[in-house]
């Protein structure tokens, strides 16, 4: 969407709509001024006006749909331009040595955005002559036939002064009155656009007001739950059915694509099942009030955010904010010593994009700011989606340990696909395309000598091979 120009439309409509009914008024009063001379120069006058204004209502039209086609093209200019310009891409950019890709990709779309800015220019020469050809034709018409009043007629030299006045204001008045009407019409496009968007359904808002408990007893209950994503025919979940009880940890396992991150956005809201329902304590969760819902949870996510800001406000993600508790939860997440070493402690830049003095946290330290973070904003149940893929086998056995104290007397949904996550787990449910195939502690499902078995041997022997050494 071209939010510029659309709200400029918008905040424009006032005046277009004046401009036309001033314009509309003066046509009348103008009109009757040429009726007396000859009506058909009304009509001729009319006819190339409304043929111009049939000319400019394609020309808006086109460069509409151009401009949309250009925005296109800006977003991708945008998106080459971020990864030349963001540190995080600066050592791959080197080592594979594809900056002359990406600026080569860049110069391609500015150069397919340029043909898109030439035809938008060829369109409006090719208008502009036209009508220049019609008001040509136009005044060519009026001047043979007043001159042949004048001679033939003997239309006074002073009346013809009038009539050429009077059909010049007549035309402008009338050419006000369309260009007024066409530029709403213009206008009426953009407005469309922001309106469809606007009428997306935001069905979270839309929901319940009931405000949730959890507590010792609580029981959250997938029923039946089948979903796919929008535009997509395949279910990424198939009529799931899981029960998560309060203070439990429950670990999701499977290979990609199995389902494990979907299950977390349908428990959070952030998607609607497209059948069946997810329960808490009995009540369909879109019954409760969205927000208030949402803050039942504490999320640490594998592609969690790294904001530009302090070390501080990444964990708190406010202006004002308890230092307190700040250090208490720094000190759960093990980053108390990170603190204590960097020279401006909660208040250094992360990254040194803005502030050269920032500092670059280590996958383990970003793993830890968004622990912190979660532990924060509280919340009553952990969801900890593939938190360590990025990390090695021992930062990742250090945040588990951590981890496992910090979630002693709470709920926690843990998704992996690596099982060492499984030390954690009360209750182990392994998904295989869209479907819980397994469910049970680690050792009933490791004694089934089911697909969890064998995910389990295959990993361990990853580790246990004889032929696996550290250089």
């Amino acid at each position: 969407m071209q939010k510029g120009s659309t709200l400029s439309s918008s905040l424009s409509i006032v005046d277009q709509l004046s401009s036309l009914l001033s314009a509309a008024f003066g046509l009348i009063a103008i009109s009757s001024i040429i009726i007396t001379l000859n009506p058909l120069i009304n009509l001729l006058i009319i006819c190339i006006i409304y043929v111009n204004s049939l000319v400019t209502k394609w020309l808006n039209h086109q460069q509409f749909l151009i401009r949309k086609e250009i925005s296109n093209y800006g977003r991708y200019e945008w998106g080459l331009s971020y990864m030349l310009d963001n540190f995080h891409y600066a050592k791959e950019l080197r080592l594979f040595n594809i900056k002359e890709l990406i600026i080569n990709k860049l110069i391609n779309n500015k150069s397919d955005a340029n043909k898109l800015h030439l035809k938008n220019q060829s369109n409006e020469n090719k208008a502009s002559m036209f009508h220049t050809g019609t008001n040509f034709i136009q005044q060519l018409v009026l001047y043979i036939y007043l001159i042949y009043m004048v001679i033939k007629k003997g239309l006074a030299i002073g009346n013809m002064t009038i009539f050429l006045a009077a059909t010049g204001q007549f035309s402008g008045s009338l050419s006000s009155v369309m260009n007024s009407y066409l530029k709403l019409t213009d206008s009426s496009l953009k407005i469309q656009e922001l309106l469809e968007f606007m009428s997306i359904p935001l069905r979270q808002y839309e929901t319940g007001d009931i405000t949730p408990i959890f507590n010792k007893d609580s029981i959250i209950e997938f029923k039946n739950v089948f979903f796919k994503y929008p535009g997509s025919e395949n279910y990424a979940l198939k009529n799931m059915n899981i029960t998560i009880r309060a203070n439990e940890k429950l670990c999701i396992v499977g290979v990609n694509g199995s389902g494990k991150s979907t299950f977390i956005k349908l428990l959070t809201r952030l998607y609607f099942p497209t059948e069946g329902e997810i329960l808490l304590n009995g009540i369909n969760i879109n019954q409760y009030d969205y927000k208030k819902y949402q803050r039942l949870f504490a999320p640490v996510f594998q592609d969690f955010c790294r904001y530009y800001m302090t070390l501080g406000e990444n964990i708190v993600l406010a202006d004002n904010y308890s230092r307190e508790r700040l250090d208490e939860v720094c000190t759960e997440s093990g980053l108390s010593s990170l603190v204590s070493k960097l020279p401006k402690g909660y208040n250094t830049q992360v990254d040194k994009w803005i502030d050269e003095e920032g500092f670059e946290p280590s996958g383990g330290e970003e793993q830890r700011i968004a622990i912190a973070r979660a532990c924060y904003h509280g919340g009553e149940i952990f969801l900890l989606d593939e938190p360590t893929a990025a990390l090695d086998p021992v930062a990742e056995y250090e945040i588990y340990t951590q981890f496992n104290s910090m979630i002693t007397d709470k709920t926690a949904v843990l998704i992996t696909h690596r099982l060492s996550a499984v030390q954690l787990a009360d209750k182990v449910a392994v998904f295989d395309n869209g479907s819980l195939i397994e469910y049970g502690t680690h050792k009933q499902l490791y004694s089934k000598g089911g697909v969890y078995t064998e995910m389990f041997d295959k990993q361990a022997e990853f580790y246990r091979n004889e032929n696996y050494s550290i250089a």
